[in-house]
């Protein structure tokens, strides 16, 4: 399955040199990490806009940066500009009413991620028509069982999911690739965390980072091996 990677929030200088990188090895598509203030956050994707070109994918995590409906409408308004793919995350987790809000304000897909943390948040979400799509991460809902019930409700309402990344290692990252590749309503994957592990705890978790693919192991169980 296909990997993209996350950009960390940092100038608008180093995050285009960084985005060029992995633009450079073949990655189409790239997350960025914003949310300290719409000025700033617009000079960071216009800086990694003019470093990567037109062609490549631009998602914005706001890590609930942008605080309240009103300030997110008007932001993503004024960034539509960049030519984004989604917003992630644009209110406060606890705000469902205001995610709702803007995603009837605006024509980029809205994505939850720290607002959905169990099932019972999933199905709320889906209930007021709040996200066109959900973030899912093994560490943050519970594990594979809570993550497949988030993926039934999210798949009774017709939306996609993704499987976001928290760093994990070789075991929480082989878990979620097999999640990936079992349900075919999650379209996106950014499972890269033992890359930038330096006593990653297992081995045999096979993705190739040069060219953001990864792939399951036919070894038994989650095919890892503990060091």
């Amino acid at each position: 399955m296909s990997l993209y990677p996350v950009i960390p929030m940092d100038d608008p200088q180093t995050m285009a040199a960084l985005a060029g990188q992995f633009v450079g090895l073949g990655y189409g598509i790239l997350k960025l990490k914003v949310g300290s203030d719409p000025d700033t956050d617009e000079a960071r994707i216009a800086h990694v806009r003019d470093a990567v070109g037109p062609g490549v994918k631009l998602r914005l995590d706001v890590n609930q940066g942008w605080g309240d409906a009103p300030t997110a409408v008007a932001a993503i308004h004024r960034l539509r500009r960049y030519d984004l793919d989604l917003v992630e995350q644009p209110v406060s987790a606890a705000d469902l009413d205001g995610l709702a809000e803007v995603r009837c304000a605006v024509d980029v897909p809205i994505m939850v991620d720290e607002g959905c943390h169990s099932p019972a948040d999933a199905l709320a979400i889906v209930r007021n028509d709040a996200v066109d799509i959900i973030n899912i991460k093994l560490m943050k809902c519970g594990g594979l069982y809570r993550a497949m019930q988030i993926v039934a409700i999210a798949k009774a309402a017709g939306l996609p999911c993704i499987l976001g990344s928290m760093g994990e290692s070789s075991i929480g990252s082989a878990a979620g690739m097999h999640l990936c590749l079992a349900q075919p309503t999650i379209v996106a994957c950014e499972l890269i965390g033992p890359a930038f592990i330096q006593n990653d705890v297992a081995t045999g978790y096979e993705f190739d980072i040069q060219n953001g693919w990864g792939t399951v192991s036919d070894r038994p169980g989650l095919g890892v091996k503990l060091r």
